[in-house]
């Protein structure tokens, strides 16, 4: 219904549905129809980075976390930690770390700290 109506009410129900019965590929299109259907809603955006990450599709989820972490310009480190949170359950640690140290690259003066990333090598 989500891919005929368009309508992100029931895009974001159809993620949300998809989600809870573990059918990751179903979230993921769902997710990207609500995106598309609002392209403003920053939960749809999460949603779908955070869905992303958690099926292990890094690539995919760099430009959206990006676009995440612009969004949140006025508090860059706010959304650095929203990041933590959505990296915490990957499955690559390894990819995760280089996700993490590519996003961090466009923040050059951003105060880093070391301690958190040395629990991911």
């Amino acid at each position: 219904m989500a891919k005929r109506t368009r309508d992100p009410r029931i895009a974001r129900r159809a993620t949300e549905v998809a989600l809870y019965a573990r059918m990751n590929n179903a979230a993921i299109e769902a997710a990207t129809i609500w995106r598309e259907a609002d392209p403003t809603s920053t939960r749809a955006l999460q949603a779908l980075a955070g869905m992303l990450v958690s099926v292990g599709r890094y690539d995919e989820a760099l430009p959206r976390l990006k676009e995440l972490l612009t969004g949140s310009a006025s508090d860059t480190a706010s959304g650095f930690n929203q990041l933590t949170r959505t990296l915490a359950n990957a499955q690559d640690k390894q990819a995760a770390l280089r996700l993490t140290q590519t996003l961090a690259a466009d923040y050059p003066k951003l105060p880093r700290r070391t301690t958190p990333w040395r629990a991911l090598r």
